[in-house]
């Protein structure tokens, strides 16, 4: 594997400098979305980038109807969907708990209307599911200073979103890694932060039998 220490990019647009965003592959067009975070000021951001790393030049959407300005929310391709997935983040007051669809057909934003809902948090993380067309939530943390550990699933056919059984769940935790594995039907979570410090931690989840 070769890393360059940067990518020097010809393209006479960018994002300003950031931190906290959230970004997600686009399998079938292969470009890198990019959505929010904030600035060195702290000021949350809500333009939507995407980057092609052929060209290697990058573009803004026109997003006149986009989310509130955030950080640390998630961001998940669905292929079924043609789309992409959008929770939560924290404009630097308050945590939020909305869900988004961004439409590549129709390059626009929707708010998705859920009912039941994971409380609002900031620096979880997510993981799509392909085989069940389903995205899978796992911890975070609010401004109150509660620490998460609830495990929600939202069904990308009626985007309804259902709490799963908490009771051997991982200890609560926030900036964690979480991926799938879809060979294996597996999600596995790493490290992170809790009320206590930074973790080390390594969890198995088990889709197919609802099991950590």
């Amino acid at each position: 594997v070769l890393f360059r220490s940067q990518v020097n990019s010809p393209s006479p647009i960018h994002p300003k400098a950031l931190e906290g965003f959230a970004s997600c592959l686009v399998a079938t067009t292969n470009l890198v979305l990019l959505f929010g975070g904030k600035d060195s000021s702290g000021k949350g951001s809500n333009e939507l980038w995407n980057y092609d790393p052929v060209t290697r030049y990058w573009n803004q959407e026109a997003t006149p109807q986009a989310p509130l300005a955030r950080y640390e929310s998630t961001l998940n391709w669905m292929p079924d969907l043609k789309g992409c997935l959008l929770f939560g983040g924290t404009d630097g007051t308050k945590a939020l708990d909305d869900t988004w669809q961004w439409d590549l057909t129709s390059a626009k934003w929707r708010r998705i209307e859920t009912g039941i809902k994971p409380s609002a948090r900031y620096s979880h993380a997510a993981a799509w599911l392909p085989k069940t067309n389903q995205l899978l939530l796992f911890g975070g943390r609010n401004h109150e200073g509660k620490v998460f550990n609830d495990l929600w699933v939202l069904d990308g056919t009626t985007f309804r979103w259902k709490k799963l059984d908490e009771s051997k769940c991982p200890p609560g935790r926030y900036d964690h890694g979480m991926v799938y594995l879809a060979r294996e039907g597996k999600c596995y979570v790493f490290g992170g932060k809790s009320s206590q410090g930074s973790l080390a931690d390594f969890w198995e989840y088990d889709v197919q039998k609802s099991t950590w």
